[in-house]
């Protein structure tokens, strides 16, 4: 498998991103959490499945910035 080319460095302070690959290999599915910190615990805004973990992350960044301008 291929390193993926994506910095999570790049989600912004309060966000996180989980992507785990779905428990089946054909076809492959990626499952992604979008999380957001409350005042006492980390709020989960969104799952989606992708068919790549690169779609994954690139969409997933994509809903946290929308959601921050």
């Amino acid at each position: 498998m291929e390193s993926i080319s994506r910095d999570f460095n790049n989600i912004p302070d309060g966000w996180w991103m989980h992507i785990t690959p779905l428990a089946k290999l054909e076809p492959e599915e990626w499952i992604l959490g979008v999380l957001k910190r409350g005042k006492k615990s980390w709020i989960t805004e969104m799952c989606k499945s992708f068919n790549t973990r690169e779609e994954a992350y690139d969409w997933g960044l994509n809903f946290i910035k929308s959601k921050i301008s």
